[in-house]
């Protein structure tokens, strides 16, 4: 997965960017105000929101709109 490549790097931040949700407690709070889909939608659409902020592709910035519209609905 990663080989030294930018997508794998990414792809290892935004699986930390999860852990560190939940090591934080930013998942806790989160679990208290959603309900379990827009929970993991938005635990999504923040973890896409900093990988595309560290490799800015139309890619990247798809799955923040995707995230987005899930939770926020248009």
């Amino acid at each position: 997965m990663y080989a030294n490549k930018v997508s794998g790097k990414v792809t290892l931040f935004h699986e930390w960017f999860h852990s560190n949700d939940y090591f934080e407690g930013t998942a806790s709070r989160l679990t208290s105000l959603y309900n379990h889909t827009d929970f993991h939608n938005i635990l999504e659409f923040r973890a896409h929101s900093f990988s595309y902020l560290m490799s800015p592709t139309q890619t990247r910035f798809g799955y923040v709109v995707r995230y987005a519209n899930k939770v926020w609905g248009h």
